[in-house]
């Protein structure tokens, strides 16, 4: 009996002791996993990501590559500003891994509020690349909190971009949007004074007349490249400085009104359909001209 209840209490010291070699052994083999999971975290190829998904608690936003071409798709499919995105996928694919600081069951103790994280997925040929929970960590070291959808595993991390984490606009502020070559003819209203520059084989001409061609070929090259600080709800107040340019486009024409801010020098400028912009005042100054200013 004495021997029986020796055998009995062996094999479940036995048991306890297996049990916890086995927990253990899982446990070294899930941080193995893990790290190795951290040389996988960075993008390795930005160009194949042609789909971009960004979810917040109060915000979200979706940005898709069509024919080469990057568009907000939760913006009626605005042109998007492409500068801005390949920033952001270039930094992501340098994305370093500090540590592994655990799993999803982990989310509570590391602080990972679902309502704070932001939930970012990478998309390329209809397949997910990347789908993570990011959430800020320590704003002294600059590191992030990054769960990896595919593994449930956390890392600290560094660095993640700032236009993940703020409400950026992505739409594309260029705001005539083609070519300088493009651009055939400028008519411009100043106040009283109207005159036009129009090519010619090659050449501007000032109401017939041959032009400054460098002054003039500036003046297409900084309409051609304007850009907006931001955009401007349509309905918001105008003081007009009288200065209107009309544009003969390859494919269509537009107008460009200067204006500034009702109580402030702010630059303003509406095109003919009614859209609104903020200009630097840089901007403004490039397209404030005279006649004079292309006389040869």
């Amino acid at each position: 009996m004495r021997f029986r209840s020796t055998y009995i209490l062996v094999a479940v010291l036995l048991l306890i002791v297996a049990g916890i070699v086995g927990q253990r052994f899982r446990e070294y083999r899930r941080l193995q996993a893990l790290e190795q999971r951290k040389t996988q975290v960075a993008i390795s190829d930005p160009s194949a990501v042609d789909g971009i998904e960004m979810k917040q608690k109060d915000y979200s936003v979706r940005l898709k590559k069509t024919g080469g071409e990057w568009y907000v798709a939760s913006s009626n499919n605005f042109p998007a500003d492409a500068a801005i995105i390949d920033r952001m996928l270039d930094d992501l694919s340098q994305v370093q891994v500090r540590s592994v600081a655990g799993n999803a069951k982990d989310l509570a103790a590391l602080k990972l509020d679902p309502k704070q994280r932001i939930e970012l997925t990478l998309s390329g040929g209809g397949k997910i690349i990347r789908a993570w929970w990011i959430s800020r960590g320590d704003d002294q070291d600059g590191t992030s909190l990054l769960m990896d959808a595919d593994s449930d595993a956390v890392f600290v991390v560094e660095p993640i971009p700032n236009d993940v984490f703020t409400r950026t606009d992505w739409r594309d502020k260029a705001i005539v949007r083609v070519p300088e070559q493009d651009i055939q003819e400028m008519k411009y209203r100043r106040g009283r004074e109207q005159f036009t520059l129009a090519r010619k084989d090659g050449a501007w001409l000032l109401d017939g007349k041959p032009a400054n061609q460098q002054q003039a070929s500036l003046l297409a090259s900084n309409i051609a490249n304007l850009n907006a600080v931001e955009f401007l709800p349509d309905d918001t107040a105008f003081t007009p400085l009288n200065i209107i340019i009309g544009l003969t486009l390859n494919d269509r024409q537009m107008e460009l009104s200067l204006g500034k801010a009702p109580n402030d020098d702010e630059a303003y400028l509406k095109t003919g359909d009614g859209k609104m912009y903020l200009l630097a005042n840089t901007n403004r100054a490039r397209l404030d001209k005279t006649r004079k200013d292309f006389t040869p």
